[in-house]
């Protein structure tokens, strides 16, 4: 008795080239954005409420999609030399822009704090809220990167040697450069 093989719960969702994989980063920072918009300017009403949801939900899809469709994880097959140095390139990517936005947010907290013109949350909620939308964003950035610079899968078959060109066709009639007339010399 065989048991079907059990398939990721994102699978469907292929992100096999470059241009799908960077689509999902871009849906994926829309929908935080949203979200976060929402949060930030729907209130308490039941709309603004759902549309919290919908955002949400269509944010972790994406993320979700991309952490199934990277192959810079490993999965099952080990990494070749090139998927390493991606890989390697984006966590790189990720630890450095996660450190400047962190200084970012420092230097922006601590002119909020002198200057009256910027924005600030006035109650704990809003504080709240923007502390998890620091998080969450801080969160989304390895995986945004990872899928934003993995490259497309190499070809399964090696591209063939180029042919080298051809000597052209001499006529029949005509001596090829090789021949010599020997009873002419």
């Amino acid at each position: 008795m065989r048991f079907p093989r059990h398939r990721r719960p994102f699978a469907y969702l292929t992100l096999n080239t470059r241009r799908r994989r960077r689509a999902a980063v871009a849906a994926l920072w829309s929908a935080f954005g949203a979200h976060v918009a929402v949060s930030a300017l729907g209130g308490d009403g039941e709309l603004a409420g759902f549309g919290g949801f919908v955002t949400l939900l269509a944010g972790l899809v994406c993320m979700f999609s991309l952490a199934e469709a990277s192959g810079l994880r490993g999965g099952s097959a080990p990494l070749d030399a090139r998927r390493l140095a991606a890989r390697d390139r984006a966590y790189s990517a990720a630890f450095h822009a996660t450190g400047w936005l962190m200084l970012a947010l420092v230097v922006y907290a601590e002119l909020a704090l002198r200057i009256d013109a910027l924005w600030l949350p006035s109650d704990p909620r809003g504080a709240v809220g923007a502390f998890a939308a620091v998080g969450v964003a801080i969160g989304l950035l390895p995986v945004s990167l990872i899928g934003w610079a993995e490259p497309d899968e190499a070809p399964a078959t090696p591209p063939l040697a180029p042919t080298p060109p051809r000597k052209p066709h001499r006529y029949v009639g005509t001596l090829d450069d090789r021949e010599i007339q020997r009873w002419l010399h």
